[in-house]
C-alpha cells in the first residue's frame, strides 16, 4: 500500500506535458496538411499551365490550316474577309508561338538555362523540326501572298504559293504535331511526380498520427489517467496511514449497513486511539509519532478479515466497520487486535518502541444512524481510557 501511494503522490500535474505534446503533434500535422496543400495548389496549378500549354501548340496546326485556306481564298477571289481571317490566324500563330517559347526568352535574357526540355528545344531549334524557324517562314509566305493583287479565276491556280501550301502539310504540320504530343508526354510526367510528392505526404501524414499515436498520445492518456488515479486515491484515501480517510469511511459503511439492512445481518462499529499518544509526539518528537501511526495502521491491516473497513478518522483516532459481526465477535476481534498491537514494538530504531490502544465497540442498530452507533462506540472508547486504559469497552 505504502508503495503505491507513493507512486501516486510523486505524478506532477500533467497539464504542462499535455499542453506541450499535444500542441507539438497538432503543429507536426499542420505542417504536413499545409505541405500537401502546396503540392495539390501545385498539381492544379501544373495541370492549368499544361492543358494551356498543350491547347496553343494544339491551336498552331488548326492556325497553320486556317491562314494557308483564307490565303487561297483571298487570292482566288479578292475576299477582304479572307484576307482578315488569314492575317487574324497568323497573328494568332505569332502570339500562341511567343507565348509557348516566353519562359525560354525570359531565361535566355537573364543569363539561365531553358526552362524547356531537351526534346522540346529540339524540336524548336534544331533540324529536321525547327520550329521556330519554320513558323516565321510560314508567316512570311502567308504575309507575302496576302499583299499581292488577287489574280483573275482564270490563272489563279499558276499563282498560288506552293511553298506555304507544302509547308501546311509536311512537314511544318508534323513538327508541330510532334510539339503537341510532347507537350503533353511532358505534362503528364510533370503531374505524375507531383502525384507521387502528394502520396508520399499522405503516407507521412497516416505514419505520423500513427506515431503520435502510440508514442504520444498513448503515454499522454496513460499519464492522464496516473494523474487522475493520484487524484482519487489522495480523494479516498489518508496521506499518513494509507488507510481510507473519513470521508471514504463513511461513503462505504453507509453503504454497506443499507445493504446489512435488507438482509437482516449484524454489524458492529470499533474505535481505537493510541494511548498516551502525545507524550510520545512531546518525547520523541513528531517523526515519531507519524512513524508510530504508519506502523500501527499496518498490524491493524494484517488483523483484519478482507470484508472489514478500516479507516483513520483523524489524529491517532482509527475507526473499523465490521460487516456480519455481532456485539460479541466484535469484541473478541477488537480485543485479539489490542493484544497483537500490545505484543507488538511498532517501532525500531534505536529502541523498541511499544504502544497500546484503547477501544470501544457498539453494535449497528438498524434503526439508528452510522453517527450515532458511531458515537456509543466513542462512549465506550472514553470509558476504557477511563478504566486506565489497554482496554476494549461495549456500549450498547
Amino acid at each position: 500500500m505504502n508503495n503505491n501511494r507513493n507512486d501516486l503522490t510523486d505524478i506532477q500535474n500533467p497539464q504542462r506535458f499535455m499542453t506541450f505534446v499535444y500542441t507539438g503533434s497538432l503543429a507536426i500535422i499542420a505542417i504536413l496538411s499545409i505541405i500537401t496543400h502546396f503540392v495539390l495548389d501545385s498539381v492544379i496549378e501544373q495541370q492549368s499551365q499544361t492543358g494551356n500549354l498543350v491547347n496553343k501548340s494544339g491551336q498552331q496546326r488548326m492556325l497553320s490550316q486556317r491562314a494557308s485556306m483564307f490565303a487561297i481564298e483571298y487570292e482566288s477571289s479578292g475576299s477582304k474577309g479572307a484576307k482578315e481571317l488569314a492575317e487574324s490566324a497568323i497573328l494568332q500563330m505569332k502570339s500562341n508561338h511567343a507565348a509557348l517559347l516566353s519562359e525560354h526568352d525570359e531565361a535566355l535574357k537573364k543569363g539561365l538555362d531553358s526552362p524547356l526540355s531537351d526534346e522540346l528545344l529540339s524540336l524548336y531549334f534544331e533540324s529536321p523540326a525547327q520550329i521556330d524557324k519554320q513558323i516565321d517562314t510560314f508567316s512570311r509566305l502567308i504575309s507575302q501572298s496576302l499583299e499581292q493583287v488577287p489574280t483573275t479565276p482564270e490563272n489563279t491556280s499558276e499563282q498560288v504559293h506552293q511553298e506555304f501550301l507544302m509547308m501546311a502539310r509536311a512537314p511544318f504540320l508534323d513538327a508541330l504535331n510532334a510539339a503537341v504530343e510532347q507537350y503533353e508526354r511532358e505534362s503528364i510526367e510533370k503531374i505524375g511526380r507531383l502525384r507521387l510528392v502528394q502520396q508520399v505526404i499522405l503516407v507521412v501524414v497516416i505514419l505520423t498520427i500513427l506515431l503520435e499515436a502510440l508514442f504520444v498520445f498513448r503515454p499522454m492518456v496513460a499519464r492522464i489517467s496516473q494523474f487522475a488515479a493520484r487524484l482519487q486515491y489522495e480523494a479516498n484515501y489518508d496521506h499518513l496511514s494509507g488507510l481510507y480517510n473519513r470521508r471514504a469511511f463513511f461513503r462505504i459503511a453507509e453503504k454497506l449497513l443499507q445493504s446489512l439492512r435488507r438482509k437482516e445481518k449484524p454489524c458492529s462499529i470499533v474505535l481505537f486511539d493510541i494511548d498516551r499518544f502525545k507524550a510520545i509526539n512531546d518525547n520523541y518528537g513528531h517523526d515519531v509519532g507519524d512513524i508510530v501511526i504508519q506502523n500501527l495502521a499496518q498490524l491493524l491491516k494484517a488483523q483484519l478479515r478482507k470484508h472489514d473497513i478500516l479507516s483513520r478518522l483523524g489524529g491517532e483516532e482509527f475507526i473499523l466497520f465490521l460487516p456480519e459481526t455481532s456485539h460479541q465477535e466484535a469484541m473478541l476481534v477488537a480485543n485479539k487486535i489490542r493484544i497483537y498491537i500490545e505484543d507488538n514494538a511498532i517501532y525500531r530504531d534505536t529502541q523498541d518502541l511499544k504502544v497500546t490502544v484503547s477501544g470501544g465497540v457498539a453494535n449497528c442498530d438498524f434503526n439508528e444512524s452510522l453517527d450515532k452507533s458511531i458515537k456509543k462506540a466513542d462512549e465506550g472508547l472514553y470509558k476504557a481510557k477511563s478504566n486506565g486504559r489497554n482496554q476494549i469497552c461495549y456500549i450498547s
